[in-house]
C-alpha cells in the first residue's frame, strides 16, 4: 500500500471545526497554539507534505530576517535537502498561512525562542526544549502535537497531518477546474501523482496559474472564515 493510498480526505464539517478550534486556542498568543495553527494552515495549502514542511527555515519564508516588522512572503523558496529529494523549489502560501506564520514568529522572537534574538534565521518550527537554542521540531513531534489536538477537539477522529495536505490539494484542484498541470506546478507533483488527486474529483479543465488559484482561495477563506487574529 502506498503512502498516497493511506491518505483520506477530511470531512468539510470536521475541517471547519479544526480551523475554529485552532483560532480559539491561538487567541491568547500561546506559543504552542500559534505554532500548531501556522503549521496546519501551511499543510492545508497543499504544496508541502509534513516531511518537507518541518525542514523549512525562517529565512525561506520571511522577506527580511533582520527587519522589525515580520513579513512572510507570498512565494517561498525551499532549499534542496533530503526531505524534498534534494530538489529546491518555490511554492505559494495562502494569506491565512502567511499571517499565522507571522503571528507565531513574533511570539517566538518576543519570548526568546530564537538563537539570535532579532534574527529570523534557522529552523522555522521550534521545540520548547532548551529555551533559546532554536531546535527544530521533528516530524514525530509535529504528529504528536496534532494527535493531542485531535483528541481534545475531535475525539474519535484519526486524521493524519498529511490528510490536511490531501484536503488542501483537492480544494486547490477543484478551484483550478481540475487542471492537473496547475496542481503539479503548485505542489511539485508528477503528472501521474496529480492525476491521482483528479481521480477523486469530477472534470473539466482550466488555464489558470497557481497564483490565480491561490488568490481565489484567499478570497474564499476571507468570506467563509475563520478570521485570523
Amino acid at each position: 500500500m502506498t503512502a498516497q493510498s493511506r491518505e483520506q480526505p477530511i470531512d468539510p464539517r470536521d475541517q471547519k471545526q479544526i480551523f475554529e478550534a485552532l483560532e480559539n486556542r491561538a487567541a491568547d498568543g500561546d506559543f504552542l497554539a500559534l505554532r500548531l495553527r501556522a503549521f496546519v494552515y501551511l499543510l492545508s495549502d497543499g504544496a508541502l507534505r509534513t516531511k518537507s514542511a518541518v525542514w523549512l527555515d525562517c529565512e525561506e519564508v520571511v522577506k527580511d530576517p533582520s527587519a522589525q516588522r515580520i513579513v512572510v512572503v507570498q512565494q517561498a523558496t525551499q532549499r534542496a535537502h533530503e526531505a524534498n529529494g534534494y530538489r529546491g523549489r518555490k511554492f505559494l502560501l495562502s494569506d491565512r498561512s502567511r499571517q499565522a506564520i507571522a503571528d507565531y514568529l513574533k511570539v517566538a522572537r518576543d519570548e526568546g525562542w530564537l538563537k539570535k534574538a532579532n534574527e529570523l534565521r534557522g529552523p522555522l518550527w521550534i521545540v520548547t526544549q532548551h529555551h533559546g537554542t532554536q531546535q527544530r521540531m521533528s516530524q514525530r513531534m509535529a504528529s504528536a502535537a496534532w494527535v493531542a489536538f485531535l483528541k481534545e477537539h475531535l475525539e474519535g477522529k484519526d486524521y493524519q497531518l498529511d490528510d490536511l495536505v490531501m484536503a488542501g490539494r483537492l480544494t486547490f484542484l477543484a478551484a483550478a477546474e481540475l487542471s492537473t498541470d496547475v496542481l503539479s506546478e503548485h505542489a511539485g507533483l508528477t503528472r501521474r501523482a496529480a492525476e491521482y488527486y483528479r481521480d477523486r474529483l469530477q472534470p473539466p479543465p482550466s488555464s489558470s496559474t497557481p497564483k490565480q488559484i491561490m488568490s481565489q482561495l484567499n478570497r474564499q477563506q476571507r468570506s467563509r472564515g475563520p478570521k485570523s487574529k
